[in-house]
Protein backbone atom coordinates (compact mmCIF):
# COMPACT_ATOMS: atom_id res chain seq x y z
CA UNK A 1 0.00 0.00 0.00
CA UNK A 2 1.50 3.71 -1.10
CA UNK A 3 3.82 1.86 -3.24
CA UNK A 4 3.59 4.60 -5.77
CA UNK A 5 3.51 7.68 -4.02
CA UNK A 6 6.56 6.05 -1.84
CA UNK A 7 8.22 5.79 -5.06
CA UNK A 8 7.48 9.58 -5.80
CA UNK A 9 8.70 10.71 -2.85
CA UNK A 10 12.07 8.43 -3.50
CA UNK A 11 12.07 10.82 -6.74
CA UNK A 12 11.99 14.30 -4.45
CA UNK A 13 8.29 15.15 -4.71
CA UNK A 14 6.03 16.30 -1.97
CA UNK A 15 3.90 13.15 -1.33
CA UNK A 16 -0.07 13.32 0.36
CA UNK A 17 -0.68 9.31 0.31
CA UNK A 18 -5.08 8.77 1.15
CA UNK A 19 -6.55 5.51 2.13
CA UNK A 20 -9.14 5.05 3.70
CA UNK A 21 -9.09 5.68 7.69
CA UNK A 22 -8.81 1.72 8.32
CA UNK A 23 -5.91 1.10 5.97
CA UNK A 24 -3.61 4.30 6.90
CA UNK A 25 -1.94 2.54 9.47
CA UNK A 26 -0.31 0.23 6.85
CA UNK A 27 0.48 3.49 4.85
CA UNK A 28 1.96 5.24 8.10
CA UNK A 29 3.91 1.42 8.70
CA UNK A 30 5.04 1.66 5.20
CA UNK A 31 6.50 5.11 5.57
CA UNK A 32 8.06 4.15 8.26
CA UNK A 33 9.77 1.47 7.40
CA UNK A 34 11.56 2.91 4.56
CA UNK A 35 12.51 6.03 6.92
CA UNK A 36 14.26 3.38 9.37
CA UNK A 37 16.67 2.28 6.02
CA UNK A 38 17.81 5.37 5.81
CA UNK A 39 15.30 6.94 3.26
CA UNK A 40 14.44 10.58 3.21
CA UNK A 41 10.95 10.79 2.41
CA UNK A 42 8.25 13.75 2.38
CA UNK A 43 5.38 11.88 3.40
CA UNK A 44 2.31 12.74 4.69
CA UNK A 45 -0.97 10.39 4.87
CA UNK A 46 -4.29 11.53 5.55
CA UNK A 47 -7.25 9.16 5.65
CA UNK A 48 -10.01 9.86 3.41
CA UNK A 49 -13.12 8.47 2.45
CA UNK A 50 -14.24 9.02 -1.18
CA UNK A 51 -17.48 10.61 -1.49
CA UNK A 52 -16.67 12.33 1.78
CA UNK A 53 -15.41 16.29 2.19
CA UNK A 54 -12.26 16.53 1.51
CA UNK A 55 -9.97 16.69 4.73
CA UNK A 56 -8.29 20.08 5.03
CA UNK A 57 -4.73 18.80 4.58
CA UNK A 58 -6.12 17.61 1.14
CA UNK A 59 -7.05 21.23 0.60
CA UNK A 60 -3.43 22.65 0.36
CA UNK A 61 -1.21 23.11 -2.47
CA UNK A 62 -1.82 19.99 -5.14
CA UNK A 63 0.00 19.79 -8.66
CA UNK A 64 -0.33 16.09 -9.33
CA UNK A 65 -2.66 13.38 -8.18
CA UNK A 66 -1.29 9.97 -9.20
CA UNK A 67 -3.83 6.84 -8.59
CA UNK A 68 -3.06 3.60 -9.50
CA UNK A 69 -5.12 0.38 -9.11
CA UNK A 70 -8.06 2.50 -7.96
CA UNK A 71 -10.85 1.10 -10.03
CA UNK A 72 -11.69 -2.30 -9.33
CA UNK A 73 -15.41 -1.86 -7.25
CA UNK A 74 -18.41 0.02 -8.76
CA UNK A 75 -19.44 2.27 -6.21
CA UNK A 76 -16.11 2.92 -4.68
CA UNK A 77 -15.26 4.54 -8.73
CA UNK A 78 -18.64 6.35 -8.39
CA UNK A 79 -17.20 8.15 -5.03
CA UNK A 80 -14.05 8.18 -6.72
CA UNK A 81 -15.55 10.74 -8.84
CA UNK A 82 -17.20 12.24 -6.68
CA UNK A 83 -13.76 12.82 -4.76
CA UNK A 84 -11.77 13.96 -8.12
CA UNK A 85 -14.13 16.95 -8.64
CA UNK A 86 -14.14 18.26 -5.30
CA UNK A 87 -10.46 18.00 -5.81
CA UNK A 88 -10.62 19.47 -9.20
CA UNK A 89 -12.94 21.98 -8.01
CA UNK A 90 -10.39 22.91 -5.91
CA UNK A 91 -7.36 22.64 -7.53
CA UNK A 92 -7.57 24.53 -10.70
CA UNK A 93 -3.98 23.78 -12.40
CA UNK A 94 -4.72 20.05 -11.19
CA UNK A 95 -3.01 17.15 -13.31
CA UNK A 96 -4.69 13.45 -12.50
CA UNK A 97 -2.48 10.41 -13.61
CA UNK A 98 -3.91 7.17 -13.36
CA UNK A 99 -2.61 3.56 -14.25
CA UNK A 100 -5.86 1.42 -14.77
CA UNK A 101 -6.48 -2.44 -15.13
CA UNK A 102 -9.95 -3.82 -16.67
CA UNK A 103 -11.48 -5.63 -13.93
CA UNK A 104 -15.28 -5.41 -14.28
CA UNK A 105 -17.93 -5.25 -16.96
CA UNK A 106 -19.56 -1.79 -15.45
CA UNK A 107 -15.81 -0.44 -15.82
CA UNK A 108 -15.97 1.66 -18.83
CA UNK A 109 -19.06 3.50 -17.30
CA UNK A 110 -16.86 5.25 -14.57
CA UNK A 111 -14.51 6.59 -17.62
CA UNK A 112 -17.88 7.53 -19.49
CA UNK A 113 -18.64 9.51 -16.23
CA UNK A 114 -15.04 11.19 -15.71
CA UNK A 115 -15.17 12.16 -19.67
CA UNK A 116 -17.79 14.54 -18.95
CA UNK A 117 -16.13 16.38 -16.28
CA UNK A 118 -12.27 16.08 -17.11
CA UNK A 119 -10.08 15.81 -20.40
CA UNK A 120 -9.01 12.44 -21.40
CA UNK A 121 -5.91 11.61 -22.79
CA UNK A 122 -5.81 7.53 -22.28
CA UNK A 123 -2.42 6.44 -23.12
CA UNK A 124 -2.11 2.37 -23.66
CA UNK A 125 0.40 0.52 -21.87
CA UNK A 126 3.76 -1.50 -22.96
CA UNK A 127 3.75 -3.21 -19.69
CA UNK A 128 2.57 -6.62 -18.31
CA UNK A 129 -1.01 -6.06 -18.52
CA UNK A 130 -0.25 -4.03 -21.81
Amino acid sequence: TGLVGLSCALWGAEVCLSDLPDVTALLHFNVALNRARGLTLDVQVIPHEWGTDLPPDLNKSLDVVVMADLVYDVEASRQLLVTLIALAAAHHQLQFVMAFRPRNLEDPEFFRELSKHFDLAPQRSSGVYG
